[in-house]
């Protein structure tokens, strides 16, 4: 009857014994499966975590590879791996994301809450600001929506204050998460928890609003305290101890300086990118001028102080003629008190002549000397202009005779040279003037058509041998036509450097240090205390100086000593340049090959590291700011705004328009600084301006100067009470305010702008943009952009709209390189108060339970984008995709544990360690939180709550252990998730923008993830509630004075240096 044949094994069992033959294999053959399953995920899991803490591939990548490979095994299937792409939660996430962008493109929200939280002065009391106001208002709101909101503000006002954002984000993201333990409607895993109660107990356990405040309260309070004192240390993101925009440098005007004599505007002192001219001190009066306005006049000795890119200032001093101010100069204080200002009226033109400049002055050896010296300074000074490209000479006088035009002071003399351009010429004319000792301080030079125009400042080596008019202009005209020339030295490097541990400057005052012996340089700022540690110098590197060499890229990267022998060997070896070529090559034949001095040099590099200064943008425009009416800044003053130390910008100076037409020049000086060039005349004309200082109070209409890169001056729309100079030419585009953007565009040689004004182009009418300001040559011009006569090759900044590039792109060739600069639609002021009208109606709505968040969020979104607060694209582009795939994918991947086994095995091991260790209730509830905050940091915090829940509800019914208590556990082991960026939605939202890396979690959040672990499990079976509090408060307390205290004597210390 049957047919099969059975072996001796099934014939022993009989028909019964073969069926349960049949029922151990399945059951074999499903264990193997569950054991492949185990292994399979394990390895899959502990992969991924491997490729996420080597930051070599992007997490959005590495989670959905492992969640495919879950789907490829066959452990989850496709509709469980892609479930997570469609769950509510996250798409709610994204759709928030556009709610906040909708917020943030109205530019307003960045600067009023700026000025609520304020302008801390230390790392740790700006966490304080951040952390305990979201902690309150996370334990009664989602977090979720919270940090979508607050992360973009608060990356703006970190930028703002100078502190970096890696210290701000994570207590941002933290802060939300201690809020949700405090309330149980603080986090949605409180709620899952609580449902699970009801389902299980029905009304047996019953826990109300605030029950788990009385554990979760400490237990934020102990969290706070932990980010407080410890960020500092674990967190990137590090305060350099000096900033150089705070650094003045001085400088004083030499009196063979082309600035002497001439207003600020013209001598082009304001004209550098990164040196910002802050106050002069007048060697006449000894008074300091901190209003210096663009027609201040210069004077021979008078000491200006700057600040900026302290690097470039070398160069900048070379170039204006100017004596930099070190220990081993000494500033010469002139008597008086008295404002010495004159008023400038109109004077008349020198006619024009035969030459290029249009002067007869200096092409006989009589029209010099008939000349009186007045007219023979107005003749250089207006040949200078020529050269620097301020005045334009007469093209049809290019055969003219040469023109040597000589003005003399004292021991001081300048000679201005206009002759037809032939190759050695200047290195002529510089021989001549060497053979009449006359040692050369500054030139200038340019050829125009076929003429070379020059000017030479120099200096009588011997007094008694001063030449006179006849001299000079003897040698130099017989020498126009002869061959030779000298080379002109270059000026000293300044350079920054920092104290090292050790160093043999540390505990000694400057007036102690023979900086030239030591390091062949002099200082520049005096700390006018002992030196430290950690301090920068700016110093003044002389030719050879050890400081211009490069030291070995491990120098400062090993503990012991370098000895002799390698240090001269290195020293042979130094190819990498720190300045010019020069001096490097010159402090290399000093001391290489030489062990004495290769000592010398070892020990400079001990004592001082030279600090290499940051790359970027180095273009800057100068663009003005209008005071508007009714703005909050009339009655206050620049300092009192904190609009002097915006980043990336600086407030250049204050112009307040004055009535009438005669305008007051500040400065002047008899004898030869008494002449002002004719062009630096009409400049004064032009203008009815008088500056202010930065502490007097604004009024309506004031016009602020600020000088940035293109993106950091798009910056300053957004700040409530600041229009645009131009803005009634921006007004009038076409395009609409959110499809504009700022744009570069380059003039082309032969395009239609070049020698024409912007008005006189009706560039507006013409190419649909708005001027906002230009950049000529490196240089920042400090006009109104409508009046500035363009030049091939000047940058333009614009204001337009989406059409521009292509049209003009396509059929316009005034242009020869456009380029958007990113970022830079302008702000919608007027919209920030219905954008926080529909934000607010979305939350609250939400809160009252008439709708869920995704609907309110989507429904919010849609209104911003009909009334105008973005654009349709604006709306795409602020939804972060990364984040979602991350997020998506670790649904999968949650799945994927629960589904093999693993989450299982890790929960009960967990938890039957803990109930093996013997030590009570502690021990148990510390092995369920612990599995907990471990699972939520793979698996989201819901999905480690309800996996565990049985688990831990099963363990302390068979412990007698209050079941309210395990719940608690649950609850804040779920909350704990600070290891991983994965663990936690606000985690992942502040990941990417705050640049951290997975190690970051790593090392800060271990640490911890522990602390909270013990406190939490002794606050729940050990102290009763009000030592948890108390003790909680103390340490609280006791971290945030100890992290003020440090900053207040680190902020004293500085000061001190200063």
């Amino acid at each position: 009857m049957f047919p099969f044949q059975f072996d001796e094994v099934s014939s022993s069992y009989g028909p019964c014994g073969a069926h349960q033959r049949h029922l151990e294999e399945a059951t074999e053959t499903k264990e193997d499966d569950e054991t492949w399953e185990i292994v399979y995920t394990s390895v899959v899991i502990v992969v991924m975590f491997a490729a996420l803490i080597t930051d070599r591939i992007g997490a959005d990548h590495i989670m959905l590879i492992a969640m495919t490979m879950f789907m490829v095994a066959g452990i989850i299937t496709v509709k469980e791996g892609l479930a997570g792409f469609a769950n509510t939660g996250l798409i709610t996430v994204m759709v928030l994301f556009v709610v906040a962008e909708g917020i943030s493109k109205t530019g307003a929200l960045d600067w009023y809450m700026a000025k609520l939280l304020g302008s801390p002065k230390s790392i740790a009391s700006a966490q304080l600001r951040i952390l305990i106001p979201i902690t309150i208002v996370s334990a009664f709101l989602n977090n979720t929506p919270i940090v979508v909101v607050m992360l973009p503000i608060i990356q703006r006002w970190a930028k703002n204050i100078g502190l970096p954002k890696q210290q701000l984000l994570i207590p941002l993201s933290w802060g939300s998460i201690f809020g949700g333990t405090c309330t149980l409607i603080g986090t949605s895993t409180n709620l899952v928890v609580t449902g699970l109660l009801e389902d299980r107990y029905g009304d047996e356990v019953p826990i109300s609003l605030f029950d788990l405040g009385v554990y979760g309260v400490p237990v934020a309070m102990v969290g706070i305290a932990y980010v407080i004192l410890f960020s500092p240390y674990l967190l990137p993101g590090k305060i350099e101890q000096d900033d150089q925009d705070a650094i003045l440098l001085g400088a004083r005007v030499t009196a063979w300086s082309p600035a002497a004599g001439r207003t600020v505007q013209r001598s082009g002192l304001r004209d550098t990118g990164g040196i910002y001219l802050v106050s002069v001190l007048r060697a006449e009066t000894g008074n300091i001028h901190r209003a210096v306005s663009r027609d201040f006049v210069v004077n021979a000795g008078d000491t200006l102080y700057f600040t900026g890119l302290v690097e470039s200032f070398g160069d900048f001093c070379e170039e204006h003629g100017l004596e930099m101010v070190t220990n081993e100069t000494e500033i010469k204080d002139a008597p008086g008190g008295v404002d010495n200002t004159t008023f400038v009226t109109e004077q008349d033109v020198v006619n024009p002549g035969k030459n290029l400049i249009g002067l007869q002055v200096g092409t006989t050896k009589e029209s010099l000397l008939d000349a009186d010296d007045e007219e023979r300074l107005r003749s250089i000074h207006r040949m200078t202009d020529v050269i620097r490209g301020d005045k334009e000479g007469d093209p049809g006088m290019q055969g003219a005779p040469a023109s040597i035009v000589v003005s003399m002071d004292g021991d001081i003399v300048v000679v201005g040279v206009d002759a037809p351009d032939r190759p050695g010429l200047l290195l002529d004319i510089s021989k001549g003037l060497l053979k009449l000792g006359l040692e050369l301080r500054h030139t200038e030079a340019a050829v125009r058509g076929s003429r070379s125009l020059s000017i030479w400042r120099t200096e009588a080596i011997q007094v008694e041998d001063l030449p006179d008019l006849d001299q000079i202009w003897s040698v130099l005209n017989a020498l126009l036509s002869a061959d030779g020339g000298v080379a002109k030295q270059r000026g000293l490097r300044v350079l920054r450097a920092q104290v090292r541990k050790g160093s043999r400057l540390e505990g000694k005052m400057a007036s102690e240090i023979n900086f030239n012996h030591l390091y062949k340089a002099a200082l520049v700022v005096d700390p006018g205390n002992q030196f430290q540690e950690g301090d920068v110098l700016v110093l003044q590197a002389k030719e050879g100086s050890p400081l211009l060499l490069d030291p070995p890229a491990d120098f400062y990267l090993e503990e012991k000593a370098v000895s002799k022998s390698g240090s001269a060997l290195s020293l042979g070896k130094l190819a990498a340049k720190r300045g010019n070529k020069t001096n490097d090559a010159a402090a290399a034949d000093d001391f290489d090959g030489d062990v004495e001095h290769a000592a010398v040099v070892e020990a400079a590099w001990k004592d001082l590291q030279v600090l290499t200064p940051q790359s970027g943008e180095t273009r800057e425009f100068l663009t003005a700011m209008a005071v508007a009416e009714k703005s909050g800044f009339i009655g206050k003053t620049a300092n009192q705004l904190a609009i002097t130390r915006l980043p990336g910008i600086y407030l250049v100076t204050i112009d307040r328009p004055t009535p009438g037409g005669v305008c007051k020049v500040q400065g002047g000086k008899s004898s030869v600084n008494d002449a002002l060039s004719q062009s630096d005349k009409n400049s004064v004309q032009n203008f009815s301006m008088v500056a202010i200082t930065k502490d007097d109070p604004l009024q309506e209409g004031d016009i602020l100067w600020f000088s940035g890169s293109a993106a950091s001056v798009g910056d300053l729309r957004k700040i409530p009470g600041l229009r645009s100079y131009e803005s009634k030419e921006v007004g009038k585009i076409e395009d609409k305010i959110f499809d504009r953007r700022l744009v570069q565009a380059v003039v082309a040689r032969n395009g239609a702008l070049v020698g024409h004004t912007v008005k006189e182009m009706r560039f507006r009418s013409r190419y649909g943009a708005a001027v906002i300001a230009v950049h000529r040559e490196g240089k920042r011009v400090h006009d109104h952009p409508g009046q500035v006569k363009l030049q091939a090759g000047d940058v333009l900044l614009l204001e337009a709209g989406p059409s521009f590039i292509t049209k003009t792109a396509e059929h316009d060739r005034s242009f020869a390189l456009l380029a958007e600069v990113e970022d830079s639609a302008p702000p919608r002021l007027s919209l920030l108060i219905p954008a926080l009208i529909i934000t607010v109606t979305m939350l609250a709505v939400f809160s009252a339970g008439v709708a869920e968040l995704v609907v309110c969020g989507l429904v919010a979104s849609f209104c911003m984008v009909a009334i105008g607060i973005m654009s349709e694209q604006e709306a795409r582009d602020s939804v972060n995709w990364d984040i979602y795939v991350i997020i998506a994918s670790a649904f999968g991947i949650g799945t994927a544990l629960m589904n093999s086994g693993v989450a299982d095995i890790i929960a009960n091991f967990l938890v039957d360690v803990g109930t093996a260790m013997g030590i009570g209730d502690a021990g148990l509830l510390g092995a369920v939180y612990f599995a907990t905050f471990l699972i939520s940091s793979v698996l989201t915090n819901n999905a480690a709550a309800a996996l565990l829940f049985p688990v831990a509800m099963n363990a302390a019914e068979s412990a007698g252990i209050d079941r309210s208590l395990m719940s608690y556990a649950l609850m804040l082991g779920a909350s704990a998730s600070f290891m991983t960026p994965y663990g936690y939605t606000t985690n992942l939202l502040i990941y990417g923008p705050g640049g951290y890396k997975y190690t970051d979690f790593l090392k800060m959040g271990t640490p911890l993830q522990i602390v909270l672990w013990v406190a939490s499990i002794l606050f729940l079976s050990v102290f009763e509630w009000y030592i948890s509090w108390l003790g909680s408060a103390i340490i609280l307390v006791a971290s945030i004075a100890f992290r003020l205290l440090e900053a207040s004597h680190a902020s004293a210390r500085k000061a001190d240096r200063k």
